[in-house]
């Protein structure tokens, strides 16, 4: 075994000690295997648009790439160092990429494939990283609206679970030894305190069992249909999870036509790249239907998913002839949309979980100080 950044530098290494080379297999690492490629993801927007700045410079692509290996130390920069050895050696760098999938999503693999055939591939690059750039903001504002009730919701379950095995039960006995009746709020507490200590084996293995039956169902296609069916109906989250998608595939479908892209394979590769079933379905309906000879606007609108104006968005852009620049416009559109909608979701959330939180725990509180009360003869 030999340890080297790439391929073509192990060679060297093993040429170097006299041996003769005639086959060469990698052997991944399996330390920090999902660390390095969850890292790798997060630089690759970053990535993406030094490599489209040196390339819109006129620096050759292996000297680019070079470059910026040399910027970047550890597991990523040897993915760069990877990357340049197989362009160097006259291999597409759209397959160089398609052969690091793991990192590399389809959308920028197909563009990269895109922008090496028609020579443009500095001006597709920067548009892939600014939809990726955009893409990583929208995740991350997201999750910010979700972190407070998340963190509620656990505080909430701890707080509940301390009271109900460790207080409650000092309290119940101490009232019991004084002869004194068990009120029933402290009475319902106290079997659930009795359930919790007797049977907290089985309750968490059967917690444990339905959170892995349900991602495993989520997992599968039908699994995550229905659980985006569900979504959509709920109130401000289904329309803020429809913009969402809506946001992301006219971001994705503008980009690939910019790319020169022709609608019915940059359709293709929106519903690839897709993890929703219920916005894949409908793009796979689209695509049919245009394929058949239908006209876009109303391929579009025959859909229930999409909304009258996302059709009519379409309608128009096929007549003009604008397509891209009127994809561009709603998907700014139904960010701002999905913007206003996390806001008010958290506004909405935020005094809600405090509300629930305020219920559970002061209820918990007053069937603990009812017995204390008892005990000292003050009602």
């Amino acid at each position: 075994l030999v340890s080297s950044e790439s391929p073509r530098r192990a060679r060297d290494e093993l040429r170097r000690r006299g041996l003769t080379v005639t086959s060469l297999r990698e052997v991944p690492s399996r330390r920090n295997t999902l660390r390095r490629v969850l890292g790798a993801r997060r630089r690759l927007p970053q990535l993406i648009s030094d490599l489209a700045t040196l390339l819109a410079v006129d620096v050759p692509l292996v000297q680019a790439l070079t470059t910026l290996a040399d910027q970047h130390p550890g597991a990523f920069g040897r993915l760069l160092a990877k990357l340049r050895d197989q362009v160097a050696e006259g291999r597409p760098f759209a397959a160089a990429i398609e052969s690091h999938g793991v990192i590399f999503d389809p959308l920028t693999i197909a563009m990269v494939r895109v922008g090496e055939a028609t020579g443009r591939l500095d001006d597709v690059l920067r548009r892939a990283a600014e939809f990726l750039q955009r893409q990583a903001r929208f995740r991350d504002r997201v999750a910010s609206s979700l972190m407070y009730p998340a963190i509620v919701s656990v505080a909430c379950v701890a707080v509940s679970v301390f009271l109900l095995t460790f207080v409650m039960p000092l309290l119940v006995d101490n009232l019991v030894d004084l002869g004194r009746e068990i009120p029933w709020p402290t009475r319902l507490l106290r079997r659930g305190g009795e359930l919790l200590q007797g049977y907290w084996l089985p309750i968490s293995l059967t917690g444990i069992v339905t959170l892995a039956l349900g991602y495993r169902s989520y997992c599968t296609v039908a699994g995550r249909r229905r659980f985006e069916g569900w979504l959509l109906r709920l109130p401000l989250v289904g329309v803020m999870r429809q913009r969402q998608e809506l946001s992301r595939a006219s971001s994705v479908l503008a980009t690939l036509l910019e790319s020169g892209i022709v609608l019915e394979q940059a359709l293709e590769l929106v519903e690839r790249t897709s993890h929703n079933p219920l916005l894949t379905d409908a793009l796979a309906a689209v695509r049919r239907r245009i394929t058949e000879g239908s006209d876009l606007g109303r391929a579009v609108g025959a859909e229930r998913y999409f909304p009258a104006v996302f059709a009519h968005v379409f309608s128009i852009g096929q007549e003009s002839g604008q397509l891209e620049t009127l994809l561009r416009r709603i998907a700014e559109d139904y960010d701002r949309q999905v913007d206003t909608l996390a806001t008010r979701l958290s506004a909405v959330l935020e005094p809600t979980m405090i509300l629930i939180l305020t219920v559970v725990v002061g209820f918990i509180m007053f069937a603990t100080l009812l017995p204390i009360l008892e005990s000292g003869n003050v009602l």
